[in-house]
């Protein structure tokens, strides 16, 4: 083990290798790619019906063009695994970062047949590709016991650390789309970093920082339909910006990517979401339980409609239910669900949280500002580099959160 310094070294050696790796990989997304044409059509009329009492299976329509574009890619990729097998690293150095481009490009490769199986409807090849880029849930019991006790809350017996009549404000307040983009912009400018360019999106399903999509550059995608409170946006410029934006800054920095293995990448937002809240409220909410939930019932076979009605049954709240059923179920063809399948990727929340902790109790935390790593690459890094000399470059966390109640207010 050693210092940040080595690795710098091997990252500027390797700098064009991951400019040419980023630019195979950079249109490809997932979550654009199991994301229906008619999602908005689809929620409203099983809403609609749920609320007579009948839980149906949608039908979803996927888009093809899409697809098909991502399908293109795999000779592209397949050619630049083969460069990068060809690499002879000179250090450990420059070893990890070879094994990190190879892992994103096998990544990629994942996401290429997902693309095939949802074109060609193949729900089963579509379940097995899930879970080898997602991995199945974990805490399976630790959900059903959050569930099973209602417990909602864990306090910290903190004070909130907010003036009552700010948040007082903040509650009552609607902001649209276009003020959450200026405040994310303006979230970003105070890191003295180039911002991302943040897009207003109509065939968006929620707010999303995306290293890659289908336009080739780095995006921070918000629904055109978004509203929200002052506090939760507040909030989610310390999930969005200060964690997601930031950790995928910071494996820039080392040389790395970020892949679409997300558990650390959550946790870590996960874990900065639950200090907010007990600054405003003096208690925090764990992650939901029913990502990992409807993720297990719908990996031992139960369809769209029968999930979506357990959950309903425990919330006695169709949006709830259709929400986790819906993210559960994303790419899927035959919604009866014949095939098992599940899109795991939301177990990343609750399981993230888990991991995450685990990683801050054994003196780890700094590692954690290189989230968006996935678990084999960051386990990789932290056996290479002293957790000292890995904050040497980091771009740290400014809390900028903490600013954006007043910055609000004052564009109000």
């Amino acid at each position: 083990m050693t210092t940040i310094e080595k690795l710098l070294d091997a990252a500027q050696k390797y700098d064009t290798v991951r400019r040419k790796v980023l630019k195979v990989i950079s249109t490809i997304n997932p979550v654009e790619m199991v994301t229906p044409l008619n999602f908005t059509e689809a929620k409203n009329d099983w809403i609609s019906k749920a609320e007579s009492g009948f839980f149906e299976n949608p039908n979803f329509i996927y888009d093809p063009v899409l697809l098909n574009n991502i399908i293109k890619k795999a000779d592209a990729i397949e050619r630049m695994k083969e460069k990068i097998a060809e690499i002879t690293p000179l250090n450990e150095y420059e070893g990890f970062l070879r094994r990190h481009y190879s892992r994103a490009l096998g990544d990629a490769l994942k996401s290429v047949d997902m693309a095939k199986a949802i074109l060609a409807q193949n729900d089963g090849v579509l379940r097995k590709q899930a879970i080898s880029k997602y991995g199945k849930p974990v805490a399976i019991k630790y959900a059903a016991d959050m569930v099973k006790r209602e417990f909602k809350y864990s306090y910290s017996g903190e004070e909130p650390a907010f003036p009552k009549e700010q948040i007082q404000i903040l509650n009552n307040i609607t902001l649209d789309a276009n003020f959450i983009r200026e405040i994310f912009l303006w979230s970003m400018k105070q890191y003295e970093i180039e911002p991302w360019p943040v897009t207003i999106l109509k065939d968006c399903t929620a707010i999303d920082v995306r290293d890659k999509n289908s336009s080739g550059r780095p995006i921070i995608a918000i629904p055109a339909s978004r509203k929200m409170n002052g506090t939760k946006l507040a909030e989610l410029v310390g999930h969005e910006i200060e964690c997601h934006w930031r950790n995928s800054i910071n494996d820039m920095f080392i040389g790395c990517l970020k892949t679409d293995d997300e558990v650390v990448y959550e946790g870590v937002a996960k874990i900065k979401d639950m200090a907010f809240q007990a600054k405003i409220t003096g208690a925090f909410a764990l992650p939901s339980p029913y990502y990992i939930l409807a993720e297990d019932m719908a990996l031992n076979g139960l369809s769209f409609a029968k999930v979506g009605r357990v959950i309903f049954d425990k919330t006695n709240d169709l949006r709830k239910a259709w929400i986790f059923t819906y993210r559960t179920f994303r790419g899927i063809a035959d919604t009866n669900n014949v095939a098992r399948y599940a899109f795991t990727k939301d177990r990343a929340y609750l399981d993230g949280m888990i991991y995450v902790q685990e990683l801050n109790r054994a003196g780890l935390s700094n590692y954690l500002n290189f989230g968006a790593l996935s678990i084999a690459d960051l386990k990789e890094l932290i056996d290479l580099i002293d957790k000292e000399s890995i904050m040497k470059f980091a771009l740290k966390d400014r809390h900028i959160q903490n600013n954006v109640p007043v910055e609000i207010i004052s564009r109000l």
